[in-house]
């Protein structure tokens, strides 16, 4: 008999044992019954045999059930998300943008050289203009020396190859340059479209977040796939060989 210094609700057994619990737990995290029954702390030798039953027992499965409605996404939800990652990649995170870009030419060094002269020519009536005095001068003077000698260097190279030629800086062109768009990757790592975003020593580092699976079992729990839903219609199939059903009848 139930003791009468108890109140009927506190004399019941719990519905599950701890074990069990755990069972429920476990489950829903990784939708096994085997490792299931392995983290609830069952044998590890008849977790296959106790899971599949554990996961059969109606009770259970109901509670299963309950606690998987209370976590799932709606339908609506599961459509869109599984929709931006399957549309997601790494030309997203792109965006292309026309840089400038500096270029090398080549100059003919007798060019190069008359453009030392004009240079050279510059200077001196500059320093006379200026009125040059003492350290000024002298740094003047010496600016020209190493003037008059580069001459020298290109005159000799240009006596041994008369074609030769000197690197310049050339015109800026506009080329494509492709960059990652920061702006977009923070959206996407909030929005968890993305697992991760780091920075290291070569730039940023973006990881993919495989969350497609699980939206994926969300949807089919929802129905949303073609043959979910005849499967749970329990829609018969008729298989025709030879013509259509009409013609066979």
């Amino acid at each position: 008999m139930m003791p009468q210094d108890l109140p009927e609700e506190e004399a019941e057994a719990p519905k599950f044992t701890a074990r069990q619990q755990r069972f429920i737990a476990a489950f829903c995290v990784s939708g096994n019954c085997t490792k299931a029954a392995k983290e609830a702390g069952y044998s590890e030798e008849y977790a296959y045999s106790i899971g599949s039953r554990l996961s059969k027992n109606v009770e259970i499965r109901a509670a299963i059930d309950e606690r998987l409605a209370a976590y799932s996404i709606s339908a609506a939800l599961a459509t869109k998300l599984n929709s931006e990652i399957a549309q997601s990649c790494v030309n997203e995170f792109l965006k292309i943008e026309n840089v400038e870009e500096s270029t090398k030419i080549q100059q003919p060094l007798q060019d190069y050289i008359e453009e030392i002269l004009v240079e050279i020519a510059f200077e001196e009536e500059y320093a006379k203009r200026a009125n040059l005095q003492e350290e000024e001068l002298d740094e003047h003077k010496f600016k020209q020396r190493k003037r008059r000698r580069a001459i020298i260097r290109l005159q000799l190279q240009l006596e041994n190859d008369s074609l030769a030629t000197h690197t310049i800086a050339g015109p800026p062109v506009l080329v494509k340059r492709a960059r990652l768009d920061l702006v977009k990757l923070a959206e996407a790592r909030e929005g968890g479209r993305i697992k991760s975003l780091s920075f290291g020593e070569f730039g940023p580092k973006v990881e993919l977040y495989a969350a497609d699976a699980a939206i994926d079992r969300a949807a089919r729990m929802h129905g949303l796939y073609e043959k979910d839903n005849r499967q749970a219609a329990g829609t018969e199939v008729e298989i025709v060989i030879g013509g259509s059903p009409k013609e066979t009848a």
